[in-house]
């Protein structure tokens, strides 16, 4: 092999290599604006997700004020409720006394049987 023709084949491996590194040399600038446009999906998702547990947080305090108010709501009436029965209902009367004397008077005298003193 002559000089000239390793110098024909140094030029075409360097023609090829050239070829490549232009072809890798795009693809690596692809490669990086996709990098960048993923970057800004990730960033935009991140605030979304931030945004959301933001808006979770306000939600569930909002819900926690409404049930706080709801309980005091509901202890109020129940008071209220027990009061107005309390304040409705006649006052007790004594009926065991008066059982117990019926008792007696209906039975101790006819039979001779004395419930206090049963035997």
């Amino acid at each position: 092999m002559s000089t000239l023709d390793n110098v024909k084949l140094l030029e075409t491996k360097i023609e090829k290599a050239v070829e490549i590194i232009k072809q890798l040399t795009e693809e690596n600038k692809k490669l990086r604006d996709k990098t960048v446009g993923l970057q800004e999906k990730i960033n935009d998702l991140e605030f979304a997700v931030l945004s959301y547990k933001e808006d979770q947080q306000h939600i569930e305090s909002g819900i926690q004020s409404v049930m706080d108010r709801l309980n005091q709501l509901d202890d109020s009436l129940g008071q209220a409720a027990v009061t107005r029965r309390a304040e409705q209902q006649p006052p007790a009367q004594n009926y065991g006394n008066h059982n117990k004397d019926m008792f007696h008077s209906g039975f101790q005298g006819n039979s001779g049987y004395n419930p206090d003193n049963p035997l």
